[in-house]
C-alpha cells in the first residue's frame, strides 16, 4: 500500500508542476487558452490570477515531493506528514474544482485532480487507521 501512496503523490505532485507551467508560463498561449477554453481577451484579462494560482499548485508539488525526499533519507514521520499535508489539500482544491466545474468551464481538470487528490487522501486515512 506504501508503494500506491508513493505512485499516487508523485503522479499528483507531477501533473501539479504541469498545471504551474500551463497557468503561470504558457497561460496566453493557444493550446493552453483551448483547453481552459478561453479567448485570448480572457487569458489577457486573467493572467495575473492564473499566475498566482499556478505558483500554487507548483508549491504543492514542492511541498510533496520534499516529503517524499525525506521520507528517502530516513525521516519518515516527518515527511509522510508533509506528503499528506500536501494530498489533503491537493483533495480539498480538487473538491472545490469539482463542485464548481458542474457550472464552470474548467470539467478538464476536476475530474482528473479529483481521482488524484482522493488517492492521496486515502492513502493518508489509510495510514493514519495504521493500514499502511
Amino acid at each position: 500500500m506504501t508503494a500506491i501512496m508513493w505512485l499516487a503523490a508523485i503522479v499528483a505532485g507531477t501533473i501539479h508542476v504541469v498545471i504551474f507551467g500551463m497557468e503561470s508560463l504558457w497561460w496566453t498561449t493557444p493550446g493552453v487558452r483551448a483547453r481552459f477554453r478561453q479567448s485570448p481577451e480572457q487569458a489577457d484579462a486573467t493572467k495575473l490570477l492564473a499566475f498566482n494560482q499556478g505558483f500554487y499548485n507548483l508549491f504543492l508539488a514542492i511541498g510533496t515531493f520534499a516529503g517524499l525526499g525525506l521520507v528517502l533519507i530516513g525521516h519518515a514521520r516527518v515527511g509522510w506528514t508533509l506528503v499528506y499535508w500536501n494530498c489533503v489539500f491537493m483533495l480539498g482544491a480538487a473538491l472545490v474544482l469539482a463542485v464548481a466545474a458542474a457550472t464552470a468551464v474548467f470539467r478538464f481538470n476536476a475530474g482528473m485532480l479529483t481521482v488524484l487528490g482522493g488517492s492521496c487522501a486515502a492513502g493518508v486515512v489509510l495510514r493514519l487507521v495504521g493500514v499502511i
